[in-house]
């Protein structure tokens, strides 16, 4: 599973805002891997700084991203970013709970 995921990951390109569902979810699965990794701090510093880049493109390109969708189509993506949005915040809470022992 962490070769396939990895693979995603190393396939997406990180223009945000031609896709950002896919790199969205190429962010999300990199936080997770990082989180279950826990190699050293620069695996927790990389997960916060991913999480606060997911933001910025979140406000820089989610209205467009969305406009560009069919009508039919928006509500399924909008829901898809919603998703990926809270494992990331979950994934916050959870790099808090472990640096807080």
């Amino acid at each position: 599973m962490k070769t396939s995921c990895l693979g995603v990951i190393d396939d997406q390109a990180f223009d945000l805002a031609q896709n950002l569902s896919n790199n969205s979810w190429a962010t999300i699965i990199d936080v997770w891997l990082r989180l279950m990794r826990k190699k050293d701090w620069y695996d927790k510093d990389l997960v916060l700084e991913r999480i606060a880049s997911l933001r910025n493109s979140q406000s820089n390109f989610e209205t467009e991203y969305l406009n560009g969708h069919d009508p039919n189509e928006a509500k399924a993506a909008a829901l898809e970013l919603v998703g990926l949005y809270h494992l990331a915040r979950v994934a916050e809470i959870l790099l808090c709970i472990l640096l807080m022992g």
